[in-house]
Formats: structure tokens, C-alpha cells, sequence
């Protein structure tokens, strides 16, 4: 999908469990641009989430991240990412700008 590779498999048997945010999609996107058009296109017949997260008309659900998003979070230094991760808790739409400023201090 859009230059993207994943699986995605079903069966022809009958099942009685339905998608939910245990089985969802990181999308690794290259800046905020491509966030805000993914997250417009998807959330405007499905449902938007905290922290990144949105839902499909399928009720299948996202997570659109960056490929800096390990480094944001990663918690070597406790403070910087407990910054971070206050910023995210705030945000439905990632807005990596200000998650890179609260990384930075």
C-alpha cells in the first residue's frame, strides 16, 4: 500500500472475534505532511484515537508514526521521554514538531 509492504491474511472459516486495537498498523510516514493526509483520509469515515491512533470505516486501526518515533520515546533519559510522552498523551493527530520539541527540552 503506497510503496508500504504488509500481509494481511483471513480465513473462510467461521470465527467469532472482529478487530481491535490488538491487531492494528504502524505506519511509518516521512513527515507531517503524509501524517495529516493519512490521518484526513482514514479518520474521515472512521474514528480518531488518542496518541496516534485512528480507526478505519472496517474498524481496522492505525498508528501513524515517523522513523524517528524509537528515538522520541526511547527512555535513556527518563525526564526528556517522560516530556515526550506527556506531549503525545495531549494528542489525538501526531504533530511530530512538538514532539521533537519536548524532546529537545
Amino acid at each position: 500500500m503506497h510503496g508500504q509492504s504488509f500481509r494481511v491474511m483471513d480465513s473462510g472459516e467461521t470465527h467469532v472475534f472482529t478487530f481491535s486495537m490488538a491487531t492494528s498498523f504502524y505506519v511509518y510516514c516521512k513527515d507531517q505532511a503524509e501524517i495529516d493526509r493519512l490521518w484526513k483520509a482514514v479518520t474521515s469515515r472512521g474514528k480518531e484515537w488518542p496518541c496516534g491512533w485512528m480507526e478505519d470505516e472496517y474498524n481496522v486501526c492505525w498508528q501513524t508514526v515517523t522513523k524517528d518515533m524509537d528515538m522520541l520515546f526511547d527512555n535513556s533519559d527518563p525526564e526528556r521521554a517522560y516530556r515526550v510522552m506527556q506531549e503525545l498523551y495531549k494528542m489525538k493527530r501526531i504533530d511530530i514538531t512538538t514532539l521533537r520539541r519536548a524532546y529537545e527540552g
